[in-house]
């Protein structure tokens, strides 16, 4: 066999193999998700609160709009948060004896997550559907869902940032997420890069939901210890400085309410944090 021959075979066999150890991933991903893990969520304190409260708030959601799941090829967690939320709206399907629309829209997909949301979970119930939105499509809906009393976003570890820019554009009615004065607790009331997020704080604080007093300090600057008499003069005339106040803006809602409360204990799981936080919101 000549060197070009080996050459040429051998690329077809690692293509092959590829290949194999692609399907086998994705026979692993499937497992997981429809096999292994539901019954260790559906089993958590936290899924049981989500669903019962749903159901005694008797909402009647057609529509989940999941977003920034993160991969679940990739990496453990945002797996069993996709199986919460099919297993969640697979039960509400029964309950209610409706169908269900799953959109996801997340630009870190990989095209091993957005083919098996094509297929395989968009195969897997009759009355769910799900749908892998693309960065046009998830432009062109935002008005179309925006307040919509039938929609659920559902956005299970969305950060500081995230929240600022779709709370004012996507107005969600249904919130599904991180326990929103817990989050807003770490937001800096003169931070002017969150200004829709302060507005929201304010808006507690007339509310008493939350005490001007709290606050979480997570920042990892670090703080030099300052020795001569100048570096301390400099740190007083800083201090002295009035901070500016954030505008205020015009929200679009008057109140936001968790109807859960299993967010206040945190639930140990294999999960691992998957879920840490998570709250079901009304917002009116």
């Amino acid at each position: 066999m000549h060197d070009n021959e080996f050459t040429t075979v051998s690329l077809k066999s690692k293509k092959k193999k590829n290949k194999l150890n692609i399907r086998s991933q994705r026979e692993l991903i499937a497992e997981k998700l429809f096999l292994q893990y539901p019954k260790k969520v559906a089993n958590s304190n936290i899924f049981k609160d989500v669903f019962e409260q749903i159901k005694l708030n008797k909402f009647d959601f057609l529509k989940v709009r999941c977003l920034a799941l993160g991969s679940f090829f990739e990496e453990i967690q945002p797996l069993y948060q996709l199986c919460f939320l099919f297993e969640l709206v697979l039960l509400i399907t029964e309950e209610n004896k409706t169908s269900i629309t799953i959109s996801l829209y997340d630009p870190v997909f990989t095209n091993d997550d957005i083919d098996f949301i094509k297929n395989e979970l968009n195969d897997k119930s009759k009355n769910i559907k799900c749908v892998f939105e693309t960065e046009e499509d998830w432009e062109k809906s935002i008005i179309e869902s925006r307040e919509d009393i039938s929609t659920l976003y559902y956005i299970p570890h969305g950060d500081l940032h995230l929240l600022e820019y779709l709370f004012p554009i996507i107005k969600p009615k249904y919130y599904l997420g991180n326990y929103i004065l817990d989050q807003l607790l770490r937001v800096n009331d003169f931070d002017s890069s969150m200004k829709y997020l302060v507005n929201i704080k304010r808006s507690c604080y007339k509310t008493s939901k939350l005490n001007k007093n709290e606050s979480i300090d997570d920042s990892d600057d670090f703080k030099p210890v300052l020795k001569n008499k100048k570096s301390r003069q400099n740190k007083m005339k800083v201090a002295k400085e009035p901070h500016k106040t954030v505008e205020t803006i015009e929200l679009y809602f008057k109140d936001i309410t968790a109807v859960t409360d299993s967010h206040k204990n945190i639930e140990q799981g294999p999960w691992l944090s998957a879920f840490s936080s998570l709250a079901l919101h009304k917002i009116e």
